[in-house]
């Protein structure tokens, strides 16, 4: 059997082979698994919490890469797809799994924040709801700082720190944050989640043009693209996030605790595992 895609011909084989080698270059972020000994930092809840945030963060990367994955798979059988659908079946099926993948990277990024706003209490010098918070001394204190925590907040408590961790830091953030692949996938995220502007052109068929006065419908066209550009900007995108990923799960220092017998009665001081600072009297 023989397929035709792009123009291209492919036997069955063809695209397994090319499938399987394309799902292998997505890596699984497995390292963020590493650090799941809780009851060895007990005694700081900003570790503890960001422990739990770096496994989130590692089910929805995987969530987003098994969602890109079967977005790149060109032919989906009947079990997933009626094949009576033809071409275009095969493109919304694939669609979905691509804006599925688009919604959990974009989301992905926020979690890795919560990461370094929690385990190195950045919050502590920004005022939240007009005061500041030293302490995380209930769930709500805990969901006003959830609410809290945006990229602008973090990048500006790193610059007010300004020693050469924390610029190490703020300069791998910045170079991800500005990098067109995470601004493309920010912005089709908005589109997917606000606006529903945003199509494939395999599944684009425009309506009527209308011109009326000063409007030209051409004005709320939808954005389109290529599924195979979006799967390529996809895959870049996850090797910058896993880059960056992994320099911040280094940047916390967990193997202190593999190394180290810890003893709770003898709780390390933060100096000796801690490359961030931010004592409770801060201004």
């Amino acid at each position: 059997m023989k397929f035709i895609y792009k123009d291209k011909e492919y036997t069955l084989n063809d695209l397994e082979k090319e499938h399987k080698k394309f799902a292998k270059s997505i890596k699984n972020p497995s390292f963020l698994l590493s650090n799941r000994f809780p009851l060895t930092f007990a005694f700081d809840p900003g570790y503890n919490i960001a422990s739990d945030f770096f496994y989130d963060l590692y089910k929805q990367i995987t969530s987003a890469k098994f969602a890109l994955i079967m977005g790149h798979k060109k032919i989906h059988d009947r079990n997933f797809v009626n094949w009576e659908s033809g071409a275009t079946g095969q493109y919304w099926l694939r669609f979905q799994y691509i804006k599925n993948s688009i919604i959990w990277y974009n989301s992905s990024f926020d979690i890795l924040l919560q990461t370094l706003w929690f385990g190195f209490s950045l919050y502590k010098r920004i005022k939240i709801n007009k005061k500041r918070i030293n302490e995380i001394d209930s769930s709500e204190t805990y969901k006003d700082l959830l609410t809290a925590c945006t990229y602008s907040k973090v990048k500006k408590v790193l610059k007010q720190i300004n020693n050469p961790d924390s610029t190490d830091l703020l300069n791998e953030i910045d170079n991800y944050s500005k990098c067109n692949e995470r601004e493309k996938i920010n912005a089709w995220s908005n589109k997917l989640k606000h606006h529903g502007d945003f199509i494939i052109s395999e599944l684009y068929s425009p309506s009527f043009g209308m011109k009326t006065g000063k409007y030209n419908s051409i004005y709320s066209n939808p954005e389109i693209n290529e599924i195979e550009k979006l799967i390529e900007i996809l895959k870049k995108h996850h090797l910058k996030l896993l880059k960056l990923t992994k320099f911040i799960f280094d940047f916390f220092n967990f193997d202190f605790f593999e190394k180290e017998e810890i003893n709770i009665a003898d709780i390390p001081k933060e100096i000796e595992y801690k490359r961030i600072i931010i004592e409770n009297d801060c201004p």
